[in-house]
C-alpha cells in the first residue's frame, strides 16, 4: 500500500496503522474481520482497505453493505470525504443501489466506483433473484469487487441476512467485516473471529473515543389512569413489578408518567449539557430513548420545560410515530451531513428523543447526555447487550476542540447500570458476553454535586492560519477557482496563491471566532441562570420546570434591572459583561445562605 502523504490532514490511530500493516497479506478471496469501538472510524478503515484494493488492482469496484437506510444516507452524504482523506479512488461519487438498469451502467462504464446498499436490500435480491439484482451488479463483466460488511454481528449463520452475506462474498475479491459488537444472541455470525481489535478501553486510553461515565437517580413513579392516581411506586419497585416489560405494560393499561418521573432524569443531564457547552463553546447535544412513539413525544414535552433555549424533538416509527419523511429531515437537523470540506454544519436540534433510530450507523458526534428511560432487564444487559451497546456507543465519538469531554449515560435506580453509578463503562462495554459478567470497577464514586462550584467565563482566544497543507482539500479547490477565474497558475503562482489563501481563511476564523465567541457567552449566561434557578428551586424544595422557569425569569429580571435592557437587546460586548456581573452575583447568593 502507497504511503500516505506525509502533509495529510489523515493521521491514523493505532488500530487503523495495524489495519494498513496487515493489508499486504490479504489475498484474493479473502475476508478479514475488524473490531473497533464506535466512535474509533470504521468508515476510514473501510476507505485504507479500498484504497489498497483499488491500488493493487485487487479490485476496481466496492460495494459497501450496510445495517439501515439511516446508515446508508451517511454513507452517501460522508464516504467520498473519507475517501478523499486517505487518497481512495470515489469517481463519481457515491452510488445507492436502487435496483435498476442505471446500477449496472455505472458499474459498467466505471462511472461510478462505490455503490452502497442495505442488508435489506442484499437478501431481497440474493433470495428472490430477477433482473437487477446485487448479483447481477457483482457479475457485471470486468469488475472485481471489494465488498465491506458494516456491524457485522447481524449476519447469522443458517440465517436469511447470513446466507445472503455468503452470496455476496462468493462473488468478491476481498472482504472486510468491521463491527463494534462482534457477536450476537442465539447464534453465530457468519465471519470468522476478529483479527484485529481495538477494545472501548485502549481507545479511550488512546482518546480516540470518549470516557463513558454512568450516572443513575432513584425517583417515583406516578401512576396516572383516567386522570386519577391509581399507585406509586419507586422506580426499583416498578422495575420488580413489571420485571422488565414496561413499555408493553404501559400500552395494555394505558397509563402515562407524572412529570416526576422524569424531572430528576432531565434536571442534571441538562444542566451538564449547558454548562459543557458554556464550557467548550461547542453545540453539545443529548439523545434519549424512549419506550414507545406516544413516549417520546411525552417525554419531549416534559424536557422543553427544562431546556429553555435549546430545540427539542423526537422521531419514531410504527402506528402512533412518524412518517419516514418527518423521521429523515428531524433526524438531518440532528445530525447534519459533512459539506463539501467535510465539516459538518451547525446542528438544529440540541436535543433529541428517539425510539429504536438513533442506532447503528447514526453518526452523532456531539453526543455529551444520553438518557436511557428503556426498561432493560438485567439478563438482557449481563450479556452481549448487542443494542444497547450500539446506542451508547451514538455519543463515542471525540468532539474537536473538547476532546477532554466526557459521555455522560443517565439511568434510572432501577436500570441493570445502576450499579455502575459514578464510574467508568468501558469494562461493561468490553465484555461479550461470555460468561464472565462485567462487573463495576472498584473506582471511588464520583463526588457529589456542589451547586455552588460554577467556572468563571474562559478568556476568549485567537486562532490563526500560519501555514497551508498542501494536499488540503479546499486549498486545493481554492487554487482551481483562482485558475479559472483570475488566471492564476497553480504552480507559477503557488506562493502568491498560499498566501491569499491564507488572509482569507484567517479573514474568514476571525469571523467564525467571533460568532463561536458570542455563542459561548450567550451559553454560559444560560447555564448560569439555569444553575441560580436550580439551587432556588431545591431550596423551595418544589424542583419542577414550572418552578425553575419561575426562578429563571427572576435571575433574568435582575439582569435587565443592573444593565437597563434584557440579554435579547445587548451587544455582544455587553454580554461579556454581564456574563462577569451575574456570576459575582452568583457568588454573593453563596455568601448571604440563598
Amino acid at each position: 500500500m502507497s504511503t500516505l502523504p506525509q502533509t495529510s490532514a489523515f493521521q491514523p490511530r493505532k488500530g487503523q496503522q495495524d489495519l494498513i500493516k496487515y493489508l499486504p497479506q490479504i489475498q484474493r478471496g479473502d475476508t478479514l474481520s475488524v473490531q473497533w469501538p464506535t466512535g474509533y472510524g470504521k468508515s476510514i478503515g473501510f476507505a485504507l482497505v479500498w484504497k489498497h484494493c483499488h491500488e493493487t488492482q485487487v479490485a476496481n469496484r466496492m460495494l459497501m453493505i450496510v445495517a439501515n437506510d439511516t446508515q446508508r444516507q451517511q454513507i452517501v452524504n460522508d464516504f467520498a470525504g473519507d475517501c478523499a482523506l486517505v487518497g481512495a479512488p470515489c469517481l463519481g461519487g457515491i452510488w445507492s443501489f436502487e435496483r435498476s438498469a442505471g446500477d449496472l451502467r455505472m458499474a459498467r462504464l466505471g462511472e461510478v466506483q462505490v455503490f452502497v446498499c442495505t442488508v435489506q436490500q442484499l437478501e431481497a435480491s440474493m433470495s428472490r433473484g430477477g433482473l437487477n439484482t446485487l448479483k447481477d451488479l457483482l457479475q457485471v463483466p470486468g469488475t472485481k469487487w471489494f465488498v465491506g460488511f458494516d456491524e457485522f454481528h447481524h449476519y447469522g449463520e443458517a440465517m436469511a441476512w447470513g446466507d445472503a452475506a455468503k452470496l455476496a462474498i462468493e462473488h468478491a475479491e476481498f472482504s472486510l467485516a468491521m463491527s463494534a459488537t462482534p457477536y450476537r444472541r442465539g447464534a453465530d455470525t457468519i465471519f470468522p473471529e476478529p483479527r484485529l481489535c481495538v477494545t472501548y478501553r485502549e481507545a479511550e486510553e488512546g482518546r480516540c473515543v470518549k470516557p463513558m461515565v454512568c450516572h443513575s437517580y432513584e425517583y417515583s413513579v406516578a401512576v396516572i389512569q383516567d386522570g386519577e392516581e391509581v399507585a406509586n411506586y419507586t422506580t426499583t419497585e416498578l422495575h420488580r413489578m413489571a420485571d422488565g416489560e414496561l413499555d408493553q405494560w404501559e400500552e395494555r393499561k394505558n397509563i402515562r408518567y407524572s412529570p416526576q418521573y422524569l424531572h430528576p432524569l432531565i434536571i442534571h443531564p441538562i444542566r451538564r449539557l449547558r454548562e459543557m457547552r458554556a464550557q467548550t463553546g461547542k453545540r453539545l447535544q443529548m439523545l434519549v430513548r424512549a419506550m414507545s412513539c406516544r413516549h417520546a413525544k411525552m417525554v419531549s414535552e416534559q424536557i422543553k420545560q427544562f431546556a429553555e433555549g435549546l430545540s427539542v424533538d423526537w422521531i419514531g416509527t410504527g402506528i402512533s410515530g412518524r412518517s419516514d419523511k418527518e423521521n429523515r429531515q428531524i433526524l438531518t437537523k440532528f445530525c447534519p451531513p459533512k459539506n463539501q470540506h467535510g465539516k459538518r454544519p451547525d446542528a438544529e436540534i440540541d436535543v433529541l428523543v428517539q425510539v429504536s433510530m438513533a442506532g447503528e450507523g447514526f453518526d452523532s458526534v456531539n453526543v455529551c447526555e444520553i438518557i436511557d428511560l428503556f426498561p432493560v432487564s438485567a439478563r438482557a444487559l449481563s450479556g452481549k447487550a448487542t443494542q444497547d451497546k450500539q446506542f451508547y456507543g451514538r455519543g463515542a465519538r471525540i468532539v474537536s476542540g473538547a476532546e477532554q469531554l466526557a459521555l455522560s449515560v443517565n439511568v434510572p435506580s432501577d436500570h441493570p447500570l445502576h450499579a455502575w453509578a459514578g464510574r467508568s463503562l468501558a469494562t461493561w462495554m468490553d465484555a461479550c458476553g461470555n460468561g464472565n459478567e462485567a462487573k463495576p470497577q472498584e473506582a471511588p464514586q464520583a463526588p457529589a454535586f456542589d451547586p455552588w462550584d460554577f467556572p468563571e467565563l474562559l478568556r476568549e482566544r485567537e486562532i490563526e492560519l500560519i501555514s497551508v497543507i498542501t494536499d488540503q482539500g479546499a486549498y486545493e479547490a481554492f487554487k482551481a477557482e483562482a485558475s479559472r477565474r483570475r488566471g492564476y497558475d497553480p504552480v507559477r503562482d503557488e506562493a502568491e496563491l498560499a498566501e491569499l489563501y491564507k488572509i482569507g481563511q484567517n479573514a474568514f476564523q476571525k469571523e467564525q471566532s467571533k460568532q463561536a465567541r458570542a455563542f459561548q457567552v450567550r451559553e454560559y449566561l444560560d447555564a448560569l441562570v439555569g444553575r441560580i434557578a436550580l439551587i432556588r428551586a431545591k431550596q423551595s424544595e418544589e424542583v419542577s420546570g414550572s418552578v425553575i422557569g419561575r426562578f429563571k425569569k427572576e435571575a433574568n429580571a435582575a439582569i435587565k434591572r443592573h444593565f437597563g435592557r434584557s440579554r435579547e437587546e445587548m451587544t455582544d460586548d455587553e454580554l461579556e459583561t454581564a456574563a462577569v456581573w451575574l456570576r459575582n452575583y452568583f457568588q454573593s447568593m453563596k455568601g448571604i445562605g440563598l
